[in-house]
């Protein structure tokens, strides 16, 4: 991929769908250039905490941001069946398609990472395209990459700006493409899952200026999708 100089695409993905991705996050790099794919918990609730309402939803996606699917109520693999997992992405996706975000809804983000060999199958099977999971690197280049259903994402969580940058460039040098993992935005707290606003502003500037001085790109991850299936696929065994 870097022999071909093909552009690594970056993209900036939320998990939740928590209202502090409707005030800062998405105004940040939607301010910049930069969409967000936000896979939500379409049943609008997470360990009781403030959801983003689908009008505005609506607004947010008007704007070029992307709804993924997080599963309806949060079905974390380690406390749940397969089989209930798998019902809640399929409930998921349905919400999905019913709010007119048909793009998204076969791309999902495993629920704090985890995932097993069966879950990823079942996934293959009810028609999910993507699954990001939780990797301290990015996704990788020509052959690095086996499994659209197993890709990597790097988390935000306790980095500042010129943290994530690196991470970014390093993954650009090796020719791969990369997903940054957000959660949550906050005013001035940038501690755990929760990014402030100061570091959303310093990570969106820096993606800009790398896109202007055409080192990579910027998309969404149904682009990013799009990109592999008309480039090579994901999958390692098929060689350029």
């Amino acid at each position: 991929e870097i022999v071909r100089k093909r552009k690594s695409m970056v993209c900036v993905t939320s998990d939740d769908g928590n209202v502090g991705v409707r005030d800062i996050g998405c105004p940040v790099f939607n301010g910049y250039g930069i969409p967000i794919s936000m896979y939500l918990i379409t049943g609008r609730n997470y360990d009781g905490e403030a959801t983003i309402p689908w009008d505005d939803i609506r607004r947010l996606a008007y704007r070029g941001n992307v709804m993924c699917n997080h599963t309806a109520s949060h079905s974390n693999l380690s406390v749940v069946s397969v089989d209930a997992w798998a019902e809640d992405v399929l409930l998921a996706r349905q919400h999905l398609i019913a709010e007119g975000y048909s793009d998204g809804a076969d791309h999902l983000a495993w629920v704090g990472g985890i995932r097993t060999a069966s879950a990823i199958e079942r996934a293959r099977t009810i028609g999910l395209k993507t699954a990001r999971n939780t990797l301290p690197r990015g996704i990788y280049g020509s052959g690095g990459l086996t499994n659209p259903l197993d890709i990597g994402g790097t988390t935000s969580s306790d980095k500042v700006a010129a943290t994530i940058l690196a991470g970014v460039d390093l993954e650009v040098s090796r020719g791969g493409d990369t997903a940054l993992m957000f959660h949550t935005f906050h005013e001035t707290t940038n501690a755990g899952i929760v990014c402030s606003r100061e570091v959303a502003v310093g990570v969106a500037a820096g993606l800009r200026d790398r896109v202007e001085a055409g080192s990579l790109t910027v998309g969404t991850i149904p682009d990013l999708w799009r990109r592999r299936e008309a480039e090579r696929g994901f999958y390692s065994d098929q060689q350029i």
